[in-house]
This record gives structure tokens, sequence and C-alpha cells, in this order.
């Protein structure tokens, strides 16, 4: 009898295991309306969570998610699945269904949301889509010069998106077309006549004459995502992984309020509460008032799972508030778990 080939029968397994491997992948990117598993193995204080997930993944390489929620859904942009991790994910901010998903082979760097869209911006040759809440329906798509794209934020009726080398435009919510591209010195931010430049250093430009306004070198480090901009102040959170809330007066430039150097998520602005929502190490979810920057504590994790990798680094701690529902998103980056809570 004639013995099988050893090495088609390696070729035969490998396609085998392939096929299996896809096969997975696609049953776990499939969101439709179907509730994800949930479980809350820490303690907590304060505020019981509404419900929780586990299995949240970003890229492979360091666990960097974004979040945003709006309009009554919370959008993670990593996924529900290890193999599919460039994914835009929606979910119903109640009750933790899915809504819609969709995917794209460049990398996302700017993630936004209102209650009228989800926007979201990719690296790469840039672009930035807006999707409907809650179909997801893609309302536009705009390409846009240069390369990258670290900033992304919404400005009254505007999108104002930055990209490489220091080209800055202007889009319109409604449709995406392009009102205006200016080049500037940095990473500049332009709001209506006032430009302030978030690297290296803060500093609002009148735009009409070019006259520097104030400047403010204090805050010690890079940004970590882009400025909160309210009518009176810029609330900022500095550090790549931990660091420090400010406030600083759009006028003056002057320091308001700061936090203790023990913040580890991003930051989320409620405009019916008047707060700012950060995490700190210590696992505590802080509302701060924007006037005076006090503190009240609204969630503790008693068992704290916040770690720093060698001291250095904390990764994927992410906070997101919908004023809409008054529900709060914590997504804890080390155990990959999103809380929701109901804000009293």
């Amino acid at each position: 009898m004639k013995r099988p080939n050893k090495f088609k029968i390696i070729v035969i397994a490998s396609i085998i295991v392939y096929i299996l491997i896809s096969i997975i992948c696609f049953v776990e990117s499939i969101g439709g309306a179907t509730p994800l598993a949930s479980h809350a193995p820490f303690n907590l204080s304060g505020v019981n969570p509404i419900w929780s997930l586990s299995d949240v993944y970003a890229r492979q390489d360091e666990f960097s998610p974004m979040m945003v929620a709006a309009g009554g859904e919370v959008c993670i942009y990593g996924g529900f699945s290890r193999y599919v991790t460039k994914q835009l994910s929606c979910l119903d901010g109640i009750n933790s269904t899915i809504s819609w998903q969709t995917s794209d082979s460049r990398d996302a760097t700017a993630l936004m949301a209102t209650i009228d869209g989800v926007y979201i911006g990719y690296s790469g040759i840039p672009r930035v889509d807006k999707h409907e809440i809650p179909s997801g329906d893609v309302i536009w798509s705009q390409s846009l010069s240069g390369r990258g794209l670290p900033y992304l934020f919404i400005v009254n009726d505007e999108v104002q998106v930055s990209t490489n080398p220091f080209i800055f435009t202007i889009l319109s919510k409604n449709d995406g077309k392009i009102i205006e591209t200016k080049k500037g010195r940095g990473q500049d931010i332009y709001i209506s006549t006032q430009r302030d430049t978030i690297l290296p250093e803060i500093q609002a430009i009148d735009t009409s004459t070019g006259e520097i306004l104030w400047q403010q070198f204090d805050l010690h480090r890079e940004l970590r995502m882009a400025p909160i901009f309210l009518e009176d102040r810029i609330i900022v959170r500095t550090g790549l992984t931990m660091g420090v809330v400010y406030a600083i007066d759009r006028a003056t430039g002057e320091i308001l309020w700061e936090t203790e150097d023990n913040i580890v998520s991003s930051i989320s602005y409620s405009p019916m509460k008047e707060k700012v929502y950060a995490l700190t190490r210590d696992g505590q979810l802080l509302e701060l008032d924007i006037k005076d920057g006090s503190q009240k504590v609204s969630v503790e994790f008693s068992s704290t799972p916040f770690v720093l990798n060698g001291e250095k680094r904390v990764g994927g701690y992410e906070i997101a508030f919908d004023d809409s529902t008054q529900m709060i998103y914590i997504l804890l980056g080390d155990s990959r778990q999103l809380f929701a809570f109901k804000v009293k």
C-alpha cells in the first residue's frame, strides 16, 4: 500500500485549521442584536453597574481602544474578538446589545460622537466618516490632504481635523464638505477667530491679525487627547498614560484648577451636569466640577484592577458619558472589561 505523502498531510491539516479559525473569527465578529457575555468580578462601592461586558479587545501590540457615547449608544473602537481589532462597535447603551459594527483596513486614530452622529478619523491617507445614530449608516465620507490624523473634534457646526504636516481642515457637520484648509505651526486647533495650539505649548492666536493672545507653558507634558473646549475654559488631560486634568481660562490662559498627577483614563464632559469625569490610578471615578475643580467620588473599585507595566505605562482606560441617558461607561484596560453605570 502506498503511504500518504507527509507533506500533503501537513498542508491539508494547515488548511483545515485555517478554515476553522476563519469560521470562529467570522462568528465572533457578527453583532446583530445579540447580547455579549457579561460579568462584574470587581467589588464596587457607590453604585452598582447596570451591565458589564468582558473581552473587549484592541490591537495586539498594545491595548489602545477609543470610546465615545451619545444618543443612547456607546461606541468602542477595538472589537469583541481577539482576531478583529480594527472595528468600530456601537452598542445600545441601556441593554448592551450591538446596534451596528464597521471596520476598515487602516487604523482609526480619532473618534467623536454627538447626538446627530459618530465621527471616526482614519490615518494613512486621512479620511473622516460620519455614521448615523442608531442605524450606523454612513452619512458622508471625506478624504483629506496630508497623512495621519492626530486630532478630530466638534465645535458648533464644524468638524475640525488636524493632519500632518500641520494641516488643519474644517468640515461641515451636515455634509462633510471642506469649508476651509489652513496651515500652522505645531498641532493647532482653530476655534472661530481664536486658534489654540496644543503642542509644544498651548497658546491662543487671533487668526485675523496673527497676534499671540496668551501662552501657557506650565502643563509640563504632551496632551493625551483633544481638549474639551467650553465657552470660557479649556479642559485638557496631559500625559500619554498617566497625567493631570487642567482647566485653562480661554481668555487669559491662566490655569484655573488642576487634579493630582494620577489620572489614567480619558476624560468625558457632561454639559447638563457641568462635570468632567476621569478615572484615577486608585480606581476612583471622579466627578470634577468645571467651575472650581472640586471632586466627588462616584464609583470606586475596591479591589483596584489598574496596573502600571513596569511603573511606566498604563493603557486602555476610557471614560464616556452620555447626557441623553445620564449613563457613564468605564473601560478597564488591564482586564479588558466594560462597565455601564447610571449617574444620579
